[in-house]
């Protein structure tokens, strides 16, 4: 979650969003290059998972962890999307999915969790929604504050988030949530942003 909001408000402090993109793609070779010398020397990745181990999930410290997909979701977001659908898009990553696994793993201890898809629960799928769709609306005031929203338009934008985040998160792919999430959930966005009016196009 923090490092999603570290992320957004770094985004903000670049006029130029393509340098920003710059500045994301170079992490994201940078993170790369360091997760295969972890795996690739013995002795540095020795000491990468005793500082590390305990912050990876279990089976990372012998293959790529999630933050190279991390950075990449980012990065690809920002490359692909306009802004607004961008600086969304991470905050659905950011906060969706770990929400998601708070209320499953909370709801799979009280004996009430629904499984509906492959390590999917309809209380986590609709966790993330519910969250993503506060911080649309929230986050709507900011990002399209020039739009002259009508009557209801913001709520409705709002359902869209929430339930643009819920597929990102729910769908079962093999690739990686870091990955996946903000890249559905923000392809998705932006199809009903570019629709209504909210952004130009493919990038601004």
């Amino acid at each position: 979650m923090v490092s999603g909001l570290l992320v957004v408000i770094l985004s903000f402090q670049f006029r130029s969003k393509q340098d920003f993109v710059i500045v994301l793609l170079i992490g994201t070779v940078a993170e790369l290059g360091f997760e295969v010398l972890r795996l690739g020397f013995p002795p540095f990745g020795r000491v990468v998972n005793r500082v590390f181990g305990g912050l990876m999930r279990t089976g990372e410290q012998a293959r790529l962890s999630g933050v190279p997909y991390y950075a990449a979701g980012v990065a690809l977001s920002f490359l692909l999307f306009p802004r607004g659908v961008a600086v969304l898009a991470v905050l659905f990553l950011a906060f969706g999915d770990p929400i998601a696994s708070i209320a499953a793993k909370y709801f799979r201890s009280q004996g009430s969790v629904t499984p509906w898809l492959v390590n999917r629960s309809w209380e986590g799928t609709l966790s993330a929604g519910a969250a993503c769709f506060f911080i649309t609306f929230g986050m709507s005031f900011i990002l399209f504050a020039k739009h002259d929203f009508m009557v209801g338009e913001r709520w409705i934008l709002a359902l869209v988030g929430g339930a643009c985040a819920a597929i990102g998160e729910s769908l079962p792919l093999r690739t990686n949530d870091n990955l996946s999430i903000p890249l559905i959930a923000g392809s998705l966005l932006w199809l009903y942003a570019s629709f209504t009016g909210l952004v130009p196009g493919l990038v601004n």
